[in-house]
């Protein structure tokens, strides 16, 4: 799962601005931009546990996450 709110390379931040075009014009679904914090605090409100949250690749900040209902 991409997290458009934190900072990354250059490519991130110009894939951002598409991503919101796109957005824009209806291509895409709205995204919603957030950071790894926000979105663990999400999940947790939605009656999710965390299991397990790895970077998959540090030049993106982009993770995998796996959870549970409670």
């Amino acid at each position: 799962m991409p997290c458009l709110g934190e900072r990354g390379t250059p490519l991130v931040g110009a894939l951002k601005v598409l991503a919101r075009i796109a957005s824009a014009t209806r291509l895409i679904p709205r995204l919603w931009r957030c950071d790894r914090e926000r979105l663990v605090e999400c999940m947790d409100a939605a009656g999710l546990v965390t299991v397990e949250i790895d970077e998959l690749d540090h030049s993106v900040p982009e993770y995998f996450v796996a959870a549970r209902r409670i």
